[in-house]
């Protein structure tokens, strides 16, 4: 099971309490998973339709809860991977006045319209404005597996219900945006501590527990890998400056000679040949004196070699 599955899985298992929670609850799934129908007579009703059973089973156990319907679920083979969607249809009296309460359908004077509106008094509350995230959720929303990279998403059918969805992330401080994909409007976060931030608002702590040793493993491995092309740079670094001395040694060694050279420049000729992997600080260690000093000394080396290969006399 993906990730988000878990995920949805888990915030189904919540308990909403109270039916404004609940009616926001099911306004964002309407908006993000139903389908609007309508029968005889012009009876309307609405359908959703999932790859999880148990999603499906929880919407309609949220409207039963709050609505007097006829609710009926089927199964239906995809041809993605030979899945199964389950499809639950919503009809009877009571149908019509959910979808208005949701904002699906408006009724006024000139009669029943439809409506891409989120109602006012739908999102009044912190607990209902929790409701109503994890609802959007549930009903359209995906979040990849920090193993592979920091992406949530929405997918909405329409601009209105994005935007209240964005509105309603960047009050919590989300940095959420709105791409086009196709025919739909998506809501999406891509930074790894507003996504945690969104899972912990809409409750889904088993999976920010997941998440957050993810992001902690990931980041011990950068460290490490840092650390280590930080080592093999300064070993690479370290080899170089050693070879260029070592070279000069040579050169000052066959055209002036080791007698001739003072006792500081002996000292450095000494622990290099001797130590030809050594950093400069081991060098310094050795010597006893400062990485600077050692640093002074091989200069002096290297600009005899230079002057020697120029053609200048030492001697």
């Amino acid at each position: 099971m993906s990730f988000s599955s878990n995920a949805k899985e888990e915030l189904i298992r919540i308990k909403i309490k109270g039916n404004h929670a609940k009616l926001a609850a099911l306004c964002a799934i309407n908006h993000a998973a139903g389908s609007l129908t309508i029968g005889a007579s012009r009876s309307f009703g609405i359908k959703y339709t999932n790859e999880l059973y148990s999603v499906t089973e929880y919407i309609m156990k949220l409207i039963m809860e709050l609505y007097n319907v006829n609710v009926s679920i089927s199964m239906m083979k995809t041809d993605r991977l030979n899945a199964t969607n389950t499809i639950v249809s919503v009809l009877g009296y009571d149908s019509k006045r959910l979808l208005i309460d949701t904002g699906v359908l408006k009724e006024d004077d000139d009669g029943i319209s439809f409506s891409n509106e989120i109602p006012e008094n739908i999102i009044d509350d912190i607990e209902s404005k929790r409701a109503f995230l994890r609802g959007a959720f549930i009903g359209a929303g995906s979040v990849n597996d920090p193993n592979s990279g920091y992406h949530l998403e929405i997918v909405c059918k329409n601009d209105e219900f994005a935007k209240s969805i964005c509105e309603q992330m960047n009050e919590l401080d989300l940095n959420a945006k709105i791409t086009e994909r196709k025919s739909n409007s998506v809501v999406y976060i891509k930074e790894g501590d507003k996504i945690c931030d969104f899972l912990t608002f809409i409750g889904a702590m088993e999976s920010i527990l997941h998440f957050e040793n993810v992001r902690v493993e990931k980041s011990i491995k950068n460290y490490i890998n840092r650390t280590l092309n930080c080592d093999n740079a300064n070993m690479d670094k370290t080899a170089k400056a050693s070879a260029m001395q070592l070279e000069a040694i040579r050169i000052v060694i066959d055209n002036i000679g080791y007698d001739k050279l003072s006792e500081p420049l002996k000292q450095v000729v000494d622990a290099r040949l001797d130590n030809p992997e050594a950093s400069l600080k081991e060098i310094s260690e050795i010597i006893g004196i400062g990485k600077s000093g050692v640093n002074h000394r091989f200069e002096k080396l290297l600009d005899l070699a230079r002057g020697i290969k120029a053609g200048k006399d030492y001697l």
